[in-house]
């Protein structure tokens, strides 16, 4: 499901977050929660979203993540997390939502609700469909996922021919599973 185009930085109104993934593994439910795996989002407000696994939820490489995909002239939205300080230093604006002080929306525009509704298509995902993922095929389900979310207001026609347009060749049972 992976596009095959280059991808476009992201404009305007950028809403960014990191969440974790485990399927049916119940645990910690904080950061840093053990055996779940981060994976790191952006959306484009009402439009596009990226979303991708990453080894480590830190500034260094949330930072990097965010100024690859996002032109300068956006504004950033994101929780009140350290690794997203000093983003209105780098951007064009940085709002921040404190989840700590259960504040979720600041005002009509500073909120993170896309990002949050493509996480709960994700997860919802994995636990109805595939109750379990690995972190070798992660980066798969977010690509699944992400082109589900992105394609969401195509009709089935459209939908289908995006599909089809993706695919590269066979892939094989025994690619899946070699380690």
């Amino acid at each position: 499901m992976r596009p095959k185009t280059r991808k476009s930085q992201l404009k305007n109104i950028v809403e960014a977050d990191e969440t974790y993934i485990s399927g049916k593994h119940r645990g910690k439910r904080d950061r840093g929660s053990e055996n779940k795996f981060p994976v790191f989002g952006m959306v484009k407000r009402q439009e596009v979203v990226r979303s991708m696994p990453v080894e480590r939820v830190n500034s260094e490489t949330l930072k990097g993540l965010i100024w690859q995909n996002v032109s300068t002239n956006a504004q950033i939205i994101t929780d009140e997390w350290k690794a997203y300080n000093n983003l209105e230093k780098e951007f064009s604006g940085h709002g921040i939502v404190n989840h700590g002080k259960k504040d979720y929306i600041k005002n009509s525009s500073i909120h993170f609700n896309n990002i949050e509704n493509f996480w709960s298509l994700l997860k919802r995902g994995i636990l109805g469909i595939y109750h379990h993922v690995s972190p070798e095929h992660l980066s798969r389900y977010c690509d699944e996922f992400q082109f589900r979310y992105n394609s969401r207001k195509d009709n089935d026609t459209k939908h289908f021919t995006a599909m089809l347009e993706r695919c590269e060749c066979r892939l094989m049972y025994k690619t899946l599973i070699v380690k």
